[in-house]
C-alpha cells in the first residue's frame, strides 16, 4: 500500500483516501480485509468456488481503487478517419466522426477530457463509471449503477443522439 493511501472498512465497505480523491468498494460476501501496516491481506471463509471466485475480485477492486486514488488512469485514445478531430469547448468535448453533425461529450464527474491534438483525446479519472446491471435479488431494480472500474476503451465510445450511432476510437 503507498504511504499516500489508506484503507478504512466499516460492515461491507472498504473507503480507499489518496490524494487524488476517495472511493468506496463493496467486500463481497465471504472476504475479509485485514491491514497489517501497508500490507492488506483478504481472507475467504470457504472453499467453495462463488467465496474463490469473490476473493480475486474483492482483491482485484481494492487494487484497482488504490492505483485510482494515488496514481489516476488514463487513457491516450486516437481518432482515426477521413475528417475525424475534436476541439474542447469549456470540460465539454466536440467531436467530428463522420456525422452529417458534431457530438458533444460532457464529462462524468470526476473525468478529465483534454486535447493533445485534434485527433488525439486524453481521458484522466481515478476510477468510478457509471454500468447498466440487470436486476438481480441484491438490486431488484437493475439499471445504472455507480460502480469501481478502469477506464477502458469499451468505456470510452462516441454516441450521437441525433443518428442513435456509436463510433469506436482506437487505442494509441
Amino acid at each position: 500500500l503507498p504511504e499516500t493511501v489508506t484503507i478504512t472498512v466499516e460492515g461491507n465497505i472498504a473507503t480507499v483516501k489518496g490524494p487524488k480523491g476517495t472511493l468506496d468498494v463493496v467486500i463481497n460476501d465471504g472476504i475479509t480485509l485485514h491491514q497489517e501496516g501497508n500490507d492488506v491481506h483478504f481472507t475467504r471463509a470457504n472453499e467453495k468456488k462463488q467465496t474463490k471466485q469473490n476473493h480475486g475480485t474483492t482483491r482485484a477492486n481494492v487494487y484497482n481503487a488504490v492505483v485510482g486514488v494515488s496514481e489516476g488512469y488514463k487513457k491516450v485514445l486516437e481518432m482515426k478517419g477521413i475528417g475525424y478531430k475534436a476541439i474542447m469547448k469549456g470540460e465539454a468535448i466536440e467531436i467530428w466522426a463522420g456525422y452529417s453533425h458534431t457530438v458533444v461529450i460532457n464529462p462524468e464527474p470526476g473525468v478529465k477530457i483534454t486535447l493533445t491534438n485534434p485527433t488525439e483525446v486524453v481521458v484522466e479519472g481515478i476510477n468510478v463509471v457509471k454500468r447498466h446491471t440487470k436486476p438481480t435479488q441484491k438490486n431488484p431494480q437493475g439499471g445504472i449503477m455507480e460502480k469501481p472500474a478502469a477506464i477502458d476503451l469499451s468505456n470510452v465510445m462516441l454516441y450521437c443522439g441525433k443518428c442513435s450511432k456509436v463510433t469506436r476510437v482506437s487505442k494509441n
